[in-house]
């Protein structure tokens, strides 16, 4: 028996560490692409995996592709799994994050003031 609980001493560690540097990482990563992917919006900027920039300018609700917009008259379409990274997603991020900053920043100096 003494065998069995020193593997289950390393093993049990071993998992936990695995599935916090490893498993949750990855399910949250997944998790901001879907996210990502249903947050498309006609007019946001992304960027590719492949690394073109563009404006996106159709969005079929029942596809899973957009059409893309990289230059005048130059419209390419995509799959909505190639998308690396919203702009205009994460500035409409940064700016709730900030107006929440400021009302949390307002509520304590309410508070100060009473």
């Amino acid at each position: 028996m003494g065998s069995l609980q020193e593997i289950l001493y390393f093993l049990v560690p071993l998992g936990l560490i695995f599935y916090f540097l490893i498993l949750k990482p990855q399910k949250k990563q997944k998790t901001e692409k879907i996210l990502t992917m249903k947050n498309l919006k006609v007019g946001d900027k992304v960027i590719i995996y492949s690394g073109l920039h563009g404006t996106v300018s159709k969005v079929p609700e029942d596809d899973d592709s957009f059409s893309m917009d990289i230059s005048d008259k130059v419209i390419v379409i995509v799959e909505k799994e190639a998308i690396f990274k919203n702009l205009s997603q994460l500035e409409r991020v940064s700016k709730e994050q900030a107006k929440i900053e400021a009302n949390k920043k307002a509520a304590k100096e309410a508070k100060k003031n009473k």
